[in-house]
């Protein structure tokens, strides 16, 4: 998902992204357990959202101090995904399958 988002930033330059995370990709956020935190700082500075569902968050016992700094929260992933389809953004699914 990074390197495609890197790539997408890189070819337009100014598209709009937002990776909302959810479930077991919500990790990609926690400060203590993401890899990827100074590609997801490079992202942010283009202007590219990272997004915590806060219903993870509950789910899982998470709150807003253990995200890294360049995260929103929304309240559920699906909505945020959902509305903004309504808005005419596309939706691309990234992650691993079990």
């Amino acid at each position: 998902m990074i390197r495609h988002a890197v790539t997408i930033m890189n070819m337009t330059g100014n598209a709009q992204l937002e990776v909302v995370c959810h479930g077991p990709g919500l990790d990609l956020l926690l400060k203590d357990k993401t890899t990827v935190q100074k590609k997801i700082e490079e992202l942010n500075k283009l202007n590219v959202i990272f997004a915590a569902c806060e219903a993870t968050m509950k789910r899982r016992g998470i709150n807003k101090s253990q995200l890294i700094s360049q995260a929103i929260t929304v309240p559920i992933a699906i909505l945020e995904i959902s509305s903004k389809e309504q808005e005419g953004w596309s939706y691309l699914k990234e992650g691993n399958n079990p």
